[in-house]
């Protein structure tokens, strides 16, 4: 008997430090009646919650994540307590037109609140969530996959049969680029918001100087932590899209801590995905291979400097990614990617998947196409001894869309 005695004794002096969590009305000491969000696009969002307690309240915190990030913000709350009846309301006004503050339209905001008694007694709300919307406007939403796509219709039903189209190709393009870059693309939710009036759009982009914003026409911006983008509705918005939405597949599949991964690979990369469903023909790139006038790319950590290289470093970029892809294997390519989300630097990444120096790699491309050399200026490098490497033939795009549905069809079998 005395055993038992001793458990529940022990068990009742450790109840009170566990967090509960509400469950509809059925706290004895605490009752939630309330707990929502209101929008005022683009201005603020305002948290509320309401309810009841039998005992003083000491503090009502808000912890809320926008996107799809592991960050959460906890904000105190001020509030009040009527000693008559119990009851308590608290709010939040938190500012979403700052640079420090923005969310962009799109976002998932996950959302729940922490209260604690003079005797602390602490309760957690349930978490709920909501889409980051301007409530103004009719947003109809798609969904195709990991995508989900918002529009607001203006013409009948032309928008919706557009956004169908357009949500096809993205959605085609994200299943094919994510087992390239070894992510589960049904994992990884992503949002596109599409804008047919670009002054609107202007409201939905981070604040910035009036100057800026009357030079500067965005065609589309992607926000990686809540995995999203915005697009403007025009011939390029497929094109757009999918370039965004692999600057956050590829932050997602290689990013961490102890890297930054290079323009060449960010670009290059959004420029090939963007193109995989038609071919291009880059006339500046062109120009500049037979005037043997290419720039020395994986030298670049960010875009060059002078605007007339931009372009040139862009076209360059996407002809050097395709080439690792589809000249040297796409497995080769994973592992790579895998490689920097494990923390390798780039060289490293690059030396241990390819057995090159990224120069050599960069010139190894070079006399494909054939383009003069450039210098290596590590020539002493200590490499990692490795097989001769296999002949690989080029991936095609057939190839990469059959590996597609044969990963999508094991992860079904091993569910």
């Amino acid at each position: 008997m005395k055993i038992y005695i001793v458990l529940i004794s022990f068990l009742i002096f450790l109840f009170p430090a566990v967090n509960l969590i509400a469950d509809d009305n059925t706290n004895p000491k605490i009752s939630i009646d309330i707990t929502n969000i209101t929008i005022n696009f683009p201005e603020n969002i305002t948290f509320n919650i309401s309810g009841s307690s039998s005992e003083e309240i000491q503090s009502i915190n808000l912890s809320f994540k926008p996107g799809q990030g592991n960050t959460s913000i906890i904000q105190p709350l001020e509030f009040i307590q009527n000693k008559n009846d119990n009851k308590f309301q608290a709010t939040l006004k938190w500012r979403t037109n700052t640079s420090e503050r923005y969310i962009p339209q799109g976002s998932l905001i996950t959302y729940h609140f922490n209260i604690l008694t003079k005797s602390e007694y602490n309760l957690s709300t349930k978490s709920k969530t909501k889409i980051y919307l301007d409530p103004k406007q009719n947003w109809e939403s798609i969904k195709s996959g990991s995508v989900t796509f918002y529009y607001s219709e203006v013409y009948g039903s032309v928008v919706k049969k557009r956004s169908e189209k357009l949500l096809q190709i993205i959605s085609e393009t994200v299943d094919i680029m994510s087992p390239l870059l070894g992510l589960e693309s049904n994992n990884h939710p992503l949002s596109v918001m599409l804008f047919n009036d670009y002054d609107y759009m202007t409201k939905s982009l981070p604040p910035k100087s009036e100057t800026i914003m009357r030079n500067l026409v965005t065609e589309g911006q992607a926000f990686t932590s809540e995995g999203v983008v915005l697009v403007l509705d025009n011939r390029q918005t497929s094109s757009t899209a999918t370039h965004e939405l692999t600057h956050i597949l590829l932050d997602r599949a290689a990013n961490s801590k102890y890297i930054t991964i290079p323009s060449w690979l960010h670009e290059g990369l959004a420029e090939y995905a963007s193109h995989l469903n038609y071919t291009t023909k880059d006339s500046i790139y062109e120009k500049a291979l037979i005037e043997d006038k290419l720039l020395n790319i994986t030298k670049y950590a960010s875009p060059p400097g002078k605007p007339e290289d931009v372009l040139l470093f862009y076209g360059e970029s996407e002809q050097f990614i395709k080439y690792i892809i589809t000249n040297l294997g796409h497995e080769s390519f994973t592992k790579f990617i895998k490689d920097l989300k494990s923390g390798k630097s780039i060289n490293n990444a690059i030396l241990d998947t390819y057995g090159l120096e990224k120069t050599e790699l960069e010139n190894k491309w070079r006399k494909h196409i054939g383009a003069s050399l450039i210098s290596n200026t590590q020539a002493n490098i200590k490499r990692p001894k490795s097989p001769e490497a296999p002949i690989i033939k080029p991936y095609t795009l057939n190839e990469i869309i059959t590996d597609s549905k044969k990963i999508t069809e094991q992860n079904k079998n091993s569910s």
